[in-house]
């Protein structure tokens, strides 16, 4: 994490500089492959659903973004609004992959060494260059894409694991982090 700036001009007469803390150093995420812990995750409702209603919803208040907007900070430190959605154009494709492997012997690893501050930004650089518009209709194709493999699963299937930038975790759990 880093945290912005101090303020060039000193504090007014009567009033208190802000001091910010020193920026924390990144550390790595702690991944768990071929690793037996479980993830506590009983009572999660069913993803699909939720999914759909909320992607519904963002991809509608994206329709209606400016030029402007699409180009705005967003609270992802660095980002754009239009980065953001191509950072998760990139990860539902992820998802939709690693979900159909579900059944796999061998589970993939792409993400070993995943580094959360670095990996995304490398991931989404093809896509940067894409006018806003193009952007929003991608996300709304790959929104399709992960909607589908998410309704793939059967309900006896949602303890599988699957890869994530944790490692390999349980299905529910993707699910409602995507």
């Amino acid at each position: 994490l880093r945290c912005p700036d101090p303020p060039a001009d000193p504090a007014p007469p009567g009033r208190r500089r802000l001091r910010f803390p020193p920026v924390v150093p990144v550390r790595p995420l702690r991944q768990f492959y071929a690793d037996e812990r479980t993830l506590a995750l009983h009572g999660l409702p069913p993803a699909l659903e939720p999914f759909r209603r909320h992607r519904e919803r963002f991809l509608g208040a994206l329709a209606s973004l400016s030029d402007d907007e699409w180009v705005a900070t967003t609270r992802c430190e660095g980002w754009s609004a239009k980065e953001v959605c191509c950072h998760l154009v990139t990860a539902d494709g992820f998802w939709a992959l690693t979900l159909e492997g579900r059944h796999a012997a061998d589970p993939s690893t792409y993400l070993r060494g995943f580094d959360p501050t670095t990996s995304p930004d490398g991931v989404i650089g093809s896509l940067r260059e894409r006018a806003p518009a193009a952007v929003l209709d991608a996300l709304t194709a790959s929104t399709t894409v992960l909607a589908e493999a998410l309704a793939a699963i059967g309900e006896d299937e949602w303890s599988l694991r699957s890869e994530s930038p944790f490692g390999h975790v349980p299905l529910r759990a993707i699910a409602a982090h995507s």
